[in-house]
């Protein structure tokens, strides 16, 4: 006698949400990590410094340590 949860169909569904989700905040954080490199080659000295050091706050809350340059 096989033995299945009652809520197994419930249980997949979640497990595909959450699986959606790390995918989402991985697409999120490699959008972050594109938009500092892209704005590390800007030549506009005032737009750099302040551009970088906002998103550089954002990029150091996720991995500390990764932008300690900027």
């Amino acid at each position: 006698m096989i033995h299945t949860p009652i809520n197994s169909g419930e249980m997949k569904s979640q497990r595909h949400y959450q699986n959606q989700r790390v995918f989402r905040t991985l697409q999120v954080q490699i959008g972050i990590d594109c938009f500092i490199l892209g704005l590390s080659t800007l030549t506009i000295d005032l737009a750099h410094v302040g551009l970088s050091a906002i998103s550089g706050g954002v990029a150091t809350f996720h991995r500390p340590g990764r932008y300690a340059g900027y």
